[in-house]
């Protein structure tokens, strides 16, 4: 995926002014980050809870509440993980504005767009996929990190536009730092 957004720059500058351009390019990848998103948000509330309602046999629909609330019991730090955009020279924490009762705006986008496409299309816009991908980044990451059990430990792709300080920059060191909500032993 971050593949198919580095490939935008050749149609779309990556800059601030172009943040609400929207396109059918922007739709698919939002919509495939978002995909993604739910997928790995399951696995990991699996991961931290064996007996949450996403195991297997139980709900397989899932809900952004649901996720919000075991991820808030185990990992109250995951809200505050940030990823920087070098290319931007700005950071994000795209899952800060996560509340109980509201998911962030970008994924609220994202459902507006699946939904009523017709009348909500212009919400698949580059700056909702900057905050889907970085969502998407971070939730791989703290999966990663609790499958692997490992401090500091980053899978070996080095993502190229998207960075943040959990990652290795270099595919023999380890991250800078740890995830936060993760205490080293």
């Amino acid at each position: 995926m971050e593949k198919d957004f580095i490939n935008l720059q050749n149609y779309i500058e990556i800059d601030e002014k172009n943040f609400n351009t929207f396109s059918l390019e922007l739709a698919k990848l939002l919509q495939t980050a978002c995909a993604e998103i739910e997928s790995v948000l399951r696995l990991l509330c699996r991961q931290l809870d064996s007996e949450s309602p996403f195991a297997d046999s139980g709900d397989k629909n899932g809900e952004m509440r649901k996720y919000k609330k075991l991820i808030n019991r185990h990992l109250s730090d995951f809200f505050q993980a940030e990823v920087s955009l070098p290319h931007l020279e700005q950071s994000i924490k795209p899952w800060e504005n996560w509340s109980n009762t509201t998911p962030p705006e970008w994924w609220s986008s994202y459902n507006s767009v699946k939904h009523h496409r017709h009348s909500e299309f212009h919400q698949a816009n580059l700056e909702n996929v900057i905050y889907a991908l970085s969502g998407l980044m971070l939730c791989n990451l703290y999966l990663y990190r609790r499958v692997v059990d490992e401090p500091y430990t980053t899978p070996n792709k080095i993502p190229e536009y998207f960075d943040c300080e959990y990652t290795a920059r270099r595919m023999a060191c380890r991250a800078d730092f740890e995830l936060p909500g993760f205490e080293v032993k």
